[in-house]
């Protein structure tokens, strides 16, 4: 049996040997886990105001604050940290590791969630505006070339990937986006999935090349299937046409299975479980769906009027799961986008991908948690609520769940 991938980091870089507790002081290590957002291991230091250090793979070209030979060192940070102390200890932790890599492994051994997924984001250009996008044409998710997506896939094979998913902008604009489906599925990744507005895919050629390559599933944003709504919220109202007849392609497509990524904002919300019953009637074959509220990240950081109270966004999220249950539709919201499970209803609750997947939200920047949610029930897997979102509108939808 293959080497639990935590197990095998931890056993390469030991985190309780002198010199690495040495160097986090006057932090001290609380937990090690693997990430839940990205191929990384997530190291959670406590002191005077908790971080996290984020250790992923090194990759050519790209910047972070710190790095050893192998491993990229960055770090997530709570309100009230001194940035400064923080960066610095990052640094002496990089330094600490680089120690024990003489014999180590030249790529990180630690998959996104701890599991068989990883995401790359290959691309900046784009052919809608969408007003919540979370990944800017300048944001520095971005892998900064085609040997830097590269050398990703073939280090997320070496790690045991068994599914990856190409995303960023609009991924089918990059012309070498069918040599990365390529080289994932010469590497023995068994699932290469594509994200994509769906608004090229109708077009046969590169639909085909894309088949050939090794595409054999798609993740599609629809968001509305109203021109007006579209307009308003995406881009211009002739690519929801387009969008519709890549998705018309797709279920016309052998060995391509299709997921569905829906955003829920003040603009759409209550389109959404009507949105629901179109797709099963005209596409009976798609049978998933994630239900994303809008986050306040990326573009959506500068459009705060597209969030909704979680009162008023419940109510159509829950209609939602509920009709996509109805037929046959599995529908999930994610934990990183979604609102806290305890702003759901009980009988929806579990399509939470936090309760569900059972590792909980990802620690990241911009959430918090207000006092009472200490008391929660759920309060261990909760990742809290937007910060942008309490300031906005308040916590009096956040109501503690009592343990049973």
């Amino acid at each position: 049996m293959p080497e639990d991938p935590l197990a095998a980091f931890l056993r390469v870089y030991p985190l309780d040997d002198a010199r690495v507790v040495a160097s986090v002081a006057p932090w001290t290590i609380a937990r090690v886990a693997a990430s839940a957002v990205r191929a990384a291991v997530d190291i959670a230091l406590t002191g005077a105001a908790p971080i996290t250090v984020c250790v992923e793979p090194r990759v050519a070209g790209a910047t972070h604050l710190a790095a050893t030979g192998a491993l990229h060192l960055s770090y997530y940070a709570d309100a009230g940290v001194d940035h400064a102390a923080a960066a610095a200890v990052v640094r002496r932790l990089a330094a600490a590791l680089a120690t024990f890599e003489g014999g180590g492994p030249k790529f990180l051994p630690v998959l996104h969630g701890g599991g068989a997924l990883v995401e790359l984001r290959i691309n900046r250009a784009c052919n809608e505006r969408c007003r919540f996008c979370n990944t800017p044409e300048d944001s520095p998710t971005i892998l900064p070339d085609a040997a830097a997506v590269l050398a990703q896939i073939a280090a997320a094979a070496r790690a045991g990937c068994r599914e990856l998913l190409l995303t960023g902008r609009e991924t089918t604009l990059d012309p070498r986006l069918p040599e990365y489906l390529r080289a994932a599925r010469d590497a023995g990744i068994a699932t290469r999935r594509v994200q994509t507005n769906g608004t090229t895919l109708h077009h046969r050629p590169l639909r085909d090349r894309l088949v050939d390559a090794g595409m054999n599933a798609a993740e599609v944003s629809l968001h509305t299937l109203d021109p007006d709504t579209f307009e308003a919220l995406i881009g211009s109202r002739g690519l929801l046409e387009h969008t519709r007849a890549g998705l018309d392609a797709l279920a016309e497509t052998p060995g391509v299975r299709v997921h569905l990524v829906v955003v829920l904002t003040a603009l759409n919300a209550a389109e959404v479980p009507a949105l629901v019953d179109a797709v099963a009637a005209r596409w009976p074959g798609f049978r998933s769906m994630t239900l994303s509220p809008v986050a306040p990240v990326g573009d959506g950081a500068t459009a705060l009027e597209l969030l909704m109270p979680y009162d008023q966004l419940a109510p159509h999220l829950a209609a939602a799961i509920r009709r996509a249950t109805a037929h046959g539709i599995e529908a999930i919201i994610p934990a990183r986008c979604g609102l806290p499970p305890c702003a759901l209803p009980p009988d929806v609750r579990d399509h939470h991908a936090a309760i569900r997947d059972g590792r909980g939200g990802p620690i990241e920047p911009g959430k918090h948690k207000p006092a009472g949610c200490a008391r929660c029930a759920l309060d261990r897997v909760c990742g809290g609520a937007w910060s942008a979102y309490l300031a906005r509108f308040g916590d009096a939808a956040l109501v503690p769940i009592s343990p049973r």
